[in-house]
């Protein structure tokens, strides 16, 4: 049945003169084209007009935000500051220590203590003919 109605429709379509079938294929390609052409045309306008809204509103906040970026920054100070000058102190921070087999280890070597003196003060003392050189040197 649905054969016969598009059947009928061409039969009607070509009766109307003698037209070849490239002629309605050129028809339809350029119908297609031209509605084709349309909705490039209004997708890529509308396109344009987000994108310019879209800019439009964060240019407007990063304005308010820089308006605000004083007070922000005024608010945090004082926000921090009493809550620092009249809150507990934070718990120290843990300090390097060696564990107890690597002290182990050096109280194992004779005269560790009197060891590790003289070393720190040959050090000290290196440092300061350095920096006495560089001194002079200027």
């Amino acid at each position: 049945m649905i054969w016969d109605y598009l059947s009928q429709f061409w039969n009607s379509i070509t009766a109307v003169g003698d037209y070849s079938i490239e002629f309605f294929q050129n028809i339809g390609i350029a119908v297609a084209g031209a509605l084709g052409g349309f909705f490039d045309v209004i997708f890529h306008n509308l396109n344009d007009i987000f994108v310019f809204i879209s800019w439009f509103f964060i240019n407007l906040k990063n304005i308010f935000l820089s308006l605000l970026a004083p007070i922000a920054y005024f608010f945090n100070v004082l926000k921090f500051f009493f809550g620092s000058a009249f809150g507990t102190p934070p718990p120290p921070e843990a300090t390097f220590a060696f564990s107890q087999e690597v002290l182990d280890i050096f109280g194992a070597i004779p005269n560790w203590a009197i060891f590790s003196s003289v070393l720190g003060a040959i050090i000290i003392f290196i440092i300061g003919l350095s920096g006495l050189k560089l001194l002079l040197r200027s």
